[in-house]
């Protein structure tokens, strides 16, 4: 397909002129035997047909190098505008990439340096077992949740500034982050006996943020216009807003509770079982 021209629009002006240069073959065929018959009046509208089977043939051909050059005018302006415009930012897009390969890096190569100091730790003194370290609490799944809880915190200012349609969806995004984040630190979907768990965290959040979103932004509205809340205009968002992000929280800190606990059958909240202690 040519640049530019769809293939409808390619279709339409192949057959247009066809149809053109046959009434124009024909046409001119015609105007040669009325002529030879001394047909003034056939000759004179055998002209006429000659003209628009002309006249057809010349548009579609104008169209057809008129829709080119728009074409290329337009990939002109996009290499010379706009992709000026973004090759710096793309450039930047493509270094940071690059230098957040290489901090993954060097966090993994930390977190493997943390387990073998903890290993020799516990090797020289047995009092120290596994059962008193916090599991999931590497070094990179540390840097990760900063990460990953800056990204959602300037996703809830934003929401609060800017209450655009479908923030639903928005924030199920920053659910699903975290469900990523903590999936894949304990390799749930690895094994069958955690796969259960890591689908159910996933659809809970699918199946009621955008729906709830939805009932309780309404059910504020409601409250609003009956003159029991006294909020300012858009405060309905910003509160179910709020509300689904201390969900969010919840939500996490469960998911987080429950992978611990079925990965390796502790519970990261027992104080007993979260500080290293000597005994």
């Amino acid at each position: 397909m040519v640049a530019g021209v769809s293939v409808l629009e390619r279709l339409g002006l192949i057959f247009a002129f066809t149809a053109g240069m046959i009434l124009t073959a024909f046409s001119a065929l015609s105007v040669v035997v009325d002529f030879l018959r001394f047909d003034i009046v056939s000759v004179e509208i055998d002209i006429v047909f000659l003209c628009i089977g002309m006249i057809i043939c010349i548009f579609c051909v104008k169209t057809y190098k008129k829709t080119m050059y728009y074409a290329k005018l337009a990939d002109s302006a996009f290499e010379e505008g706009i992709y000026k415009r973004l090759e710096p930012v793309l450039r930047k897009f493509a270094e940071i990439y690059v230098q957040m390969g290489d901090i993954e890096s060097r966090l993994d190569l930390i977190d493997k340096k943390v387990e073998t100091v903890i290993e020799e730790n516990v090797s020289r003194n047995p009092s120290l077992t596994s059962e008193h370290m916090v599991p999931g609490t590497s070094v990179s799944f540390a840097v990760k949740a900063i990460f990953a809880a800056i990204i959602t915190v300037g996703g809830f200012f934003f929401m609060l500034q800017t209450f655009i349609p479908g923030t639903e969806y928005a924030v199920l995004l920053f659910y699903i982050i975290w469900w990523i984040l903590i999936t894949q630190e304990f390799s749930l979907l690895r094994e069958e006996s955690t796969m259960l768990l890591s689908l159910i965290a996933l659809f809970i959040p699918i199946l009621t943020v955008p729906v709830g979103f939805i009932l309780v932004n309404a059910f504020i509205i409601f409250l609003k216009d009956s003159g029991i809340l006294n909020i300012p205009t858009g405060g309905a968002g910003n509160i179910t807003t709020s509300i689904f992000y201390i969900l969010l929280a919840v939500y996490a800190v469960a998911y987080y509770s429950s992978a611990v606990r079925a990965k390796y059958g502790v519970s990261p909240i027992d104080i007993k079982k979260v500080f290293l202690m000597k005994r």
